[in-house]
């Protein structure tokens, strides 16, 4: 799924009906908040590649993300994560990229 930057968090209940999905590419996306990743959480766990790069994400949403066991990729750059919200990333054992 590839963000197109009008999304918000309430699209994300839909995301049941692809089970195959593993990429979400959110880039400029503006309208998406913790709540909205702890819906992708909650309804596609087993995401490998998430890509947050240019919304308005805080470190709210980090409680979520760090739930993502699967994570191999994940790029936050140009968020408003915090240096303590990225250290709290160290949990993802499986991350193997993170664009800052």
């Amino acid at each position: 799924m590839v963000g197109d930057g009008s999304l918000t968090d309430e699209a994300f209940a839909s995301l049941k009906h692809w089970p195959n999905l593993d990429n979400l590419l959110l880039n400029g996306c503006s309208g998406i908040t913790g709540e909205g990743i702890r819906i992708i959480v909650e309804t596609r766990p087993e995401i490998r590649t998430l890509y947050l790069m240019d919304t308005s994400l805080d470190d709210t949403a980090i409680p979520h993300v760090i739930k993502l066991k699967n994570l191999e990729d994940l790029k936050i750059d140009g968020t408003k994560i915090t240096q303590a919200g990225m250290e709290k990333l160290a949990g993802l054992r499986g991350l193997t990229a993170l664009g800052l």
